[in-house]
């Protein structure tokens, strides 16, 4: 079954960044749905977007990481979230800094789900 990643970063606004991370991500097999926004990402996830991780920057306009994270998680509890971010995330082991090669973050991702699929 395809797996779902919704990522939340103000990066996407520049186009090169969303196309590097997509190129991975959709050669493994991954559907990716973008937002450079808290509140539109919350807003799609109100609207029924399924999603089985989701991936987010801290510091964003508007509606910070972990403010995403706490709505997101009034929707869809059971969803498990990465940070992934340059400023520091001591409230959770699920940090990845930036910046990270597309390659390593799909790695991590891949580690993530198998983990997940073994218990």
């Amino acid at each position: 079954m395809q797996k779902t990643i919704l990522w939340v970063d103000d990066w996407f606004k520049e186009r090169h960044w969303r196309d590097d991370f997509n190129y991975f991500f959709e050669k493994a097999g991954y559907i990716m749905v973008y937002h450079d926004s808290g509140r539109e990402a919350i807003e799609e996830i109100k609207n029924g977007l399924q999603f089985d991780l989701g991936i987010v920057d801290l510091k964003l306009g508007g509606m910070d990481g972990y403010q995403v994270i706490v709505a997101s998680k009034e929707i869809h509890p059971e969803i498990p979230w990465f940070i992934f971010s340059a400023f520091p995330f001591p409230l959770s082991d699920r940090g990845i800094e930036k910046p990270q090669r597309p390659s390593y973050l799909l790695e991590i991702v891949n580690d993530f789900f198998k983990q997940r699929e073994i218990r």
